[in-house]
């Protein structure tokens, strides 16, 4: 696909068009602010972007079969590659209701969805932190689930 930036693509088009891309069309004005203002119906329309900004597909199919296979109803999550990483974030917080699941290769922090600290995690947090986990997540997908054990 050659991209002139003339055309008119679809909003939350990924450019290039592969799903790994951290590009995505914004094509008017009224698309730009809904992207910045966080509206659904925007940010519904962009399965992609920048890692520190949007999760990136793979890691929320992670969250989500974590989720699943442990469910905690009302809690959001977050994966860290590391859990001494996942420790500093509780730590300086000082976060005292999050739940920690840790497994082969990344660590999975959940907090309730009406916690306080979910907005301080959410801008401490930054997705960037993801990127290493996705290759070891194959692991994960590769039927090697039987490996994650609950924490504290």
């Amino acid at each position: 696909m050659r991209t002139s930036g003339l055309g008119r693509f679809s909003v939350g088009q990924p450019m290039p068009p592969r799903s790994h891309a951290v590009c995505v069309s914004l094509p008017t004005v009224r698309d730009l602010i809904g992207y910045e203002e966080k509206e659904p119906d925007t940010l519904q329309k962009m399965p992609i972007g920048y890692p520190r900004f949007v999760r990136h597909h793979f890691v929320q199919q992670m969250i989500d079969v974590l989720a699943e296979e442990n469910p905690l109803p009302g809690y959001s999550g977050y994966l860290f590659k590391q859990q001494k990483d996942c420790d500093a974030c509780i730590s300086l917080g000082k976060i005292d209701d999050a739940k920690v699941q840790t497994g082969e290769g990344f660590t999975f922090l959940r907090l309730p969805i009406d916690s306080p600290n979910q907005k301080l995690i959410s801008s401490f947090f930054s997705e960037y932190w993801m990127w290493p986990v996705l290759p070891r997540g194959r692991n994960f997908f590769c039927g090697k689930k039987e490996n994650w054990k609950t924490g504290r």
